[in-house]
């Protein structure tokens, strides 16, 4: 196996790896939809309306809870489909789209992210990853 099949085993684990990390990490988010189901089940009693808890911050909660869980899955989904392709040598320019994609989150993403785009750019790389008739980068 040569250096850049092995590069492109190594991508797809991390790929997966991190997903799997995402979608793992993300559940802790579920706390705030309970705590925001909480609160709008059992408001809490107070004796002046200057001291009230406003109503909409049960559903605010619950809404940044479950928007934080599925772009959670779906950034671990779309990692963990990448690292699929890689092993496939399928998808090329979407690899590329989700490396770059996490270099938004810091520190992991942010390292495959880099790794990534630096082994998928090369000219060897792209090679795999396009049929000889269709490779637009055999002369």
């Amino acid at each position: 196996m040569n250096q850049d099949a092995q590069h492109l085993e190594s991508l797809s684990t991390a790929f997966k790896v991190v997903g799997v990390v995402y979608a793992t990490c993300v559940n802790v988010f579920w706390l705030h939809v309970a705590a925001g189901i909480y609160t709008l089940s059992n408001p809490p009693v107070v004796k002046n309306s200057i001291d009230s808890f406003p109503s909409f911050f049960g559903g605010a909660f619950i809404a940044a809870g479950l928007f934080a869980i599925i772009s959670g899955w779906t950034v671990g989904i779309l990692n963990w489909r990448a690292g699929t392709m890689i092993s496939q040598r399928k998808g090329h320019t979407f690899c590329v789209v989700i490396s770059a994609i996490n270099l938004i989150f810091q520190p992991i993403g942010m390292v495959l992210g880099i790794l990534a785009l630096i082994v998928l750019n090369r000219p060897s790389v792209r090679s795999m990853f396009f049929p000889a008739p269709d490779n637009p980068y055999c002369e």
